[in-house]
């Protein structure tokens, strides 16, 4: 299995959408919130893309592996953060449950892909 340039990856087209709309999301969060949850989800969204971005240019595809699973950390965190500011009633359930379910399908996605790169032979 060749490694594809990040910009084709599934994974990381959609992680980008994600962080787009997350952006979007949290505009409308309470000001109180600019320099707490609303940074700490900012950083996060786009850190999911970027890592998968910066794995694609490792020199092997274990590293590349490493690299995936923080990803999935991050997709993991967001999910959560939607969950805590639905909670919080900073975004209505509407906004928040969509948002939360792509960002739950996303880490199945980066998971899938960690186990394709991981059953190739002689990959790692």
């Amino acid at each position: 299995m060749k490694m594809a340039p990040y910009w084709e990856l599934r994974i990381w087209k959609e992680a980008k959408s994600l962080a787009v709309e997350t952006y979007a999301a949290t505009n409308f969060f309470p000001a109180t919130q600019k320099f707490e949850l609303i940074s700490q989800m900012r950083r996060a969204s786009m850190s999911v893309a970027a890592v998968i971005a910066e794995g694609t240019g490792r020199r092997t595809p274990k590293e590349f592996v490493n690299y995936l699973h923080m990803a999935l950390g991050s997709a993991h965190e967001m999910s959560n953060h939607f969950i805590i500011a639905r909670d919080l009633r900073f975004i209505h359930d509407s906004k928040a449950e969509p948002l939360i379910h792509r960002y739950k399908g996303l880490a199945a996605g980066i998971r899938a892909y960690i186990i394709k790169i991981e059953k190739e032979p002689r990959r790692l």
